[in-house]
């Protein structure tokens, strides 16, 4: 019963956990904020209610693994895990946003315009995102975004094999898809 903008409702798309009930409860505290409010609802804060700055974090994971920079990577990835964020969950980050990156790297391939691609992506590309998306859409080959997913899900399965060195693991691949974004990045 909260009308919200379209950059709102982008954001949440983008944001909300993939868990119902987890994004229920997310859902519950906006309107909660807002009940008997006549304050008009905005976007900053939507994020501080949220507090979204793991979120923040898990995308700069992403943009900084795929434009191969190291150095922000692992301190983002060790503050991640530090924070209590599971290793499996960084790795189906990446995974969704490489995803993405092929889906967007397909439509281009068949004629489409980049804009015209990211339009069909669900979540949409949040606009804050859409430069740093495309850069990476530029740099990274469709074979190697790939390989880089296979890769990924095979360091899913390890993790989930072997809980107690979950996190080296996932810091190891992910170094490792970084070597290939700085490649792809110069």
């Amino acid at each position: 019963s909260i009308a919200l903008d379209r950059d709102i409702k982008s954001y949440l798309m983008q944001t909300l956990s993939t868990d119902r009930i987890i994004s229920q409860n997310e859902l519950e505290k906006i309107k909660l904020f807002y009940f008997n409010s006549n304050e008009k609802i905005d976007l900053n804060t939507i994020k501080t209610l949220l507090n979204d700055e793991g979120s923040k974090n898990i995308q700069k994971m992403n943009e900084n693994i795929l434009s191969g920079k190291a150095d922000r990577s692992i301190n983002i990835i060790k503050k991640l895990l530090m924070e209590g964020a599971r290793p499996i969950t960084l790795i189906r980050s990446l995974v969704n946003y490489l995803k993405r990156l092929k889906i967007t790297k397909i439509q281009i391939k068949k004629g489409v315009t980049f804009d015209e691609a990211i339009k069909s992506l669900k979540p949409p590309v949040f606009w804050k995102d859409k430069d740093s998306f495309k850069f990476i859409c530029n740099n990274w080959p469709l074979p190697e975004i790939e390989k880089c997913i296979s890769l990924l899900l095979a360091a899913e399965i390890n993790c989930i094999k072997n809980s107690e060195t979950s996190e080296i693991m996932c810091e190891k691949f992910m170094m490792d898809i970084t070597a290939k974004g700085r490649s792809y990045n110069k």
